[in-house]
């Protein structure tokens, strides 16, 4: 008899949250375990198969002032979260130790709403094991209905904004040390995220914490660009932690004897002073040619990558999780160029499969990544692409990697 799993999204199977991530996912899951699912409360409509998936219902959180939910009061004003609001309001100095208190009891009140939800489920379906795909209050509450169901075991995946203290608005993350004394299992999408998360929240729960790369669907191997303009794709948010501006500095930089035709694909609050700045940087460089192509929809990229036939992809950004971009870029055989931030490392190894940038990269630093591709000879060239497209197939197919967590999950479930 299959296990029963519940995975807990933000928005998953409902609009386009979690497009790219969960579509390889679900399918194994749904292949190996009686999966349901809840997502977050949306106004969006379904729009990914269900077959497979038994049950999928929405959850949502509420004001403790309008809900009223006032039997919630005594987990709020527990213990932990005293302890919780003091480390709180001593990061950030006592500066206003009423306001982050009334934070963290809020964020306590969600735990415990979710507790009730995620617990009707559990009792109701006889969950075996609740896998939350974000770090969220919802991995506290499951972790928490342990104690309640004793049988239950509980695994939380973490990416960025769920893991990065600097990536929220509170620059700080709620519960992480209880979540990782209680969890059964914390899943990483890239070494440097283990690392962070060990080193400021749980070493002693080390054992716990393994590395599970997403992956990429298989956009397959590109032909080799055979015309003399160096072809180089970037694809991400034009916003400010992208720092765009430095592919365009470091182009700039470039020898007029370098032709370079750049092409950027998303959408973002920077676009006009962004297309401002390329038109004062290379106005006088007849060797660069670029268009920024806007929003174009994951499922296109391909197609368009296959026009293009890039050399390079590049990302100069400030911060990262395990860029899919990159991962996209690497299933056809495209090397990178990237600055040593989050889990770039664990898809860049300089020399091999593309050039790494220093995390406070400069105009020159990218202008030199460039040109040591630039030195390199058609054959060494061929031979690089063939290494990113072995390096993807070991490490970052999507349908694979997805077969290998959800054994994972299984071996956890049956212990």
């Amino acid at each position: 008899m299959k296990k029963r799993l519940l995975l807990i999204t933000n928005g998953y199977p409902f609009g386009e949250s979690e497009r790219g991530f969960l579509t390889e996912e679900v399918k194994v899951l749904s292949s190996q375990f009686e999966l349901f699912i809840m997502a977050l409360e949306s106004q969006d409509e379904l729009r990914y198969p269900t077959d497979g998936i038994r049950h999928i219902e929405q959850y949502r959180f509420s004001s403790l002032r309008q809900s009223r939910q006032y039997r919630s009061l005594p987990s709020v004003f527990q213990l932990e979260s005293f302890l919780e609001a003091w480390a709180y309001a001593k990061a950030n100095g006592f500066s206003n130790f009423i306001g982050d208190a009334r934070r963290v009891f809020y964020a306590r009140f969600n735990v415990w709403e979710m507790e009730q939800q995620i617990g009707r489920l559990v009792e109701t379906e006889k969950i075996d094991i609740v896998y939350t795909y974000w770090g969220t209050e919802c991995s506290v509450a499951a972790a928490n209905l342990k104690k309640r169901f004793p049988g239950l075991k509980v695994v939380s995946r973490f990416h960025g904004v769920d893991l990065y203290e600097e990536r929220t608005a509170e620059n700080w993350q709620f519960f992480r040390k209880e979540l990782a004394r209680k969890a059964d299992g914390l899943g990483f999408i890239c070494q440097y995220g283990r690392d962070y998360f060990k080193e400021r929240w749980g070493a002693k729960y080390a054992d716990k914490m393994h590395v599970f790369y997403l992956g990429s669907a298989d956009y397959g191997m590109r032909e080799h660009n055979g015309t003399e303009c160096l072809r180089i794709v970037s694809c991400s948010n034009l916003i400010p932690l992208k720092r765009v501006h430095m592919i365009i500095e470091g182009l700039a930089a470039l020898p007029e004897t370098v032709r370079v035709c750049w092409d950027h694909f998303g959408e973002g609050v920077e676009r006009a002073k962004l297309e401002a700045l390329a038109e004062e940087k290379f106005g006088g460089h007849a060797n660069i040619q670029w268009i920024f192509h806007g929003f174009v929809p994951n499922a296109a990229l391909p197609d368009e990558y296959r026009k293009l036939m890039p050399d390079l992809f590049i990302t100069t950004s400030s911060t990262e999780g395990l860029p899919v971009s990159i991962q996209e870029a690497f299933s056809m055989g495209i090397p990178a160029i990237g600055t040593n931030v989050g889990g770039i490392p664990d898809l860049i190894i300089d020399g091999r499969t593309g050039f790494m940038l220093p995390q406070d990269v400069r105009a020159s630093d990218v202008a030199e990544a460039i040109m040591r591709y630039v030195a390199m000879t058609e054959e060494e060239k061929r031979k690089m692409s063939d290494v990113v497209r072995r390096h993807w197939e070991e490490n970052f197919n999507a349908k694979e990697n997805a077969v290998r967590f959800a054994a994972y999950l299984q071996n956890l479930a049956s212990e």
